[in-house]
């Protein structure tokens, strides 16, 4: 039983402009299977049995809590984008009284699974650690900060690729930018953070610096699926992850007794439903909200909008 005062809050952070996205649009609000980004974020927290979050906005900041409001989370206003640790800052007052933990993730990572944050609670509140992060091994690391261990194998502290040394450019473990903290001392280490980086800006990542510093536990959790952790920057990340999250949907369908002629020219929105012994033919389109009955044949060519209803046996084609 859980002490007073003592829960599992999530913080997720989604107050960027998402510049490289290049659109009058909040990147966080882009679709991702019919889905925005967030909502992705939000279900996986709460699919982790997770309940309290809280969003930190800032950009787009009227449109984004429409949605929020709409999730049924709490938010917090950060006015000026001053890096990810004060975006933290921002909403620590209402962690402040809190026993529990702390999780931290962005709101532009819609393939993260609920599964991986149960885990890292789990390994988090098994070694009492004061901060377990995820980490991860890309091919590629350009682009992320980078993991940085002592010669024990101790992490002593995370280094955005931008203020890279010659030797620290060597790291190839990346900081997928999922935490968890216990509340108390993440609260004393987001007092001691400094903009004393390229950008002058407050990194979260120099908590886990912080923590080290003063004798804290830190951890991590590696993990093998890489794919899970990807953010979106741009468009090209988003077109990328849209084709991942496809493909993960049709095979559920597939495995439900669903037929997809050509699942590379097939997308079926997150949220629809298709009964067995249904056949998708290529360059069919099925939105979320949408109901397809028992047997029905669809497509090709077939664009079928949310809240459209097939009964048991439908077909629907340009030849039928």
């Amino acid at each position: 039983m859980q002490k007073p005062g003592y829960e599992r809050t999530a913080v997720i952070l989604a107050a960027g402009k998402g510049t490289r996205m290049n659109s009058p649009y909040p990147k966080v609000l882009f679709k991702l299977c019919g889905r925005p980004l967030l909502e992705w974020v939000v279900e996986a927290v709460r699919g982790a049995g997770i309940g309290r979050m809280v969003v930190v906005v800032g950009s787009y900041k009227e449109e984004v809590v429409k949605v929020v409001e709409g999730l049924g989370v709490e938010w917090v206003e950060q006015s000026q984008q001053l890096g990810t640790g004060h975006a933290l800052k921002v909403a620590s007052h209402l962690l402040r009284g809190s026993e529990g933990d702390v999780l931290v993730l962005y709101g532009d990572t819609p393939l993260v699974k609920a599964e991986t944050l149960r885990e890292l609670y789990r390994l988090h509140s098994e070694t009492q650690a004061e901060v377990t992060l995820l980490t991860t091994h890309p091919e590629d690391p350009t682009g992320y900060g980078r993991v940085i261990r002592d010669g024990g194998g101790r992490v002593t502290k995370i280094v955005e690729e931008v203020d890279l040394t010659g030797e620290e450019r060597q790291a190839r473990e990346v900081n997928a930018g999922i935490y968890c903290f216990k509340a108390g001392t993440l609260l004393k280490a987001l007092e001691g953070l400094t903009p004393d980086n390229r950008k002058g800006e407050y990194y979260l990542t120099q908590v886990v610096e912080l923590l080290n510093d003063r004798g804290g536990r830190v951890e991590t959790m590696p993990i093998a699926n890489a794919r899970e952790l990807l953010g979106v920057n741009s468009q090209a990340d988003l077109a990328r992850l849209s084709q991942t999250a496809c493909e993960e949907t049709l095979r559920r369908i597939m495995d439900n007794g669903v037929t997809v002629i050509a699942p590379s020219s097939t997308f079926v929105e997150e949220g629809a439903e298709i009964g067995a012994g249904t056949v998708l033919y290529p360059f069919t389109y099925i939105s979320k909200g949408t109901v397809v009955g028992k047997g029905c044949r669809v497509g090709p060519f077939v664009y079928l909008k949310e809240g459209a209803i097939l009964g048991d046996g439908a077909e629907i084609g340009p030849n039928l």
